[in-house]
């Protein structure tokens, strides 16, 4: 996995329009490599501070599971353009962190991760809180199988977390009495349910 930052100095950026240096770098890169990219921006890579840097753009690249690499990449991006219109930067060492903290994240933590950022997102305002949420991704439990609130309600009852008195409530009991009912070949009468021992019988068997 890697990460192609558009990286500009920030300065240049925000004072010269569209007359400022920018350059694309991808992480993980060699130190040195790295200092020369960074003094084309005029910048000291061994020194810089949250000022001096802006991503435009992010793009995360993992070839293993595409639909990560595209999914993450487009929240991160929003999140980006959404932080720099409220007058947030998101600086290469910040970029450089969550780089450093993705590449170590486990397979099933993946959609886990994109579960959270979409859950959370109001909550979520700058890179800074990006990197909050993906150390303590192990805090969320991740019920993969349900997709719906139907869908969780059932797996809940299967586990056995849900017992059946705290079931009851949400139950149309009516329509399910009336179906057990037909399905056992049942009556109903004014003294209870007739229900039938010999339910396998032929109707024209006679009792003896």
């Amino acid at each position: 996995m890697y990460i192609r930052l558009d990286i500009v100095n920030k300065r240049e950026y925000e004072e010269y329009d569209k007359d400022y240096k920018e350059i694309k770098i991808s992480i993980p890169k060699d130190s040195e490599k790295l200092e020369k990219d960074f003094e084309y921006l005029g910048l000291d890579y061994k020194n810089l501070n949250i000022q001096d840097t802006h991503i435009k753009e992010c793009a995360v690249i993992c070839e293993e599971d595409p639909d990560f690499s595209v999914n993450l990449t487009g929240r991160i991006n929003r999140l980006i353009a959404r932080a720099n219109n409220q007058g947030y930067t998101t600086p290469f060492n910040d970029m450089k962190e969550f780089y450093n903290l993705i590449n170590n994240i486990q397979p099933d933590d993946k959609d886990k991760l994109l579960a959270i950022l979409e859950s959370e997102e109001e909550h979520i305002t700058n890179i800074k809180d990006v990197l909050k949420y993906v150390k303590n991704v192990d805090r969320f439990y991740l019920e993969c199988d349900s997709h719906s609130p139907e869908e969780f309600a059932k797996n809940a009852i299967h586990t056995g977390e849900l017992y059946m008195d705290d079931v009851l409530p949400y139950i149309d009991l009516e329509t399910l009495g009336t179906d057990l009912i037909e399905e056992r070949n049942a009556k109903l009468t004014d003294y209870g349910v007739l229900c039938r021992m010999d339910i396998g019988m032929e109707e024209e068997e006679e009792f003896e």
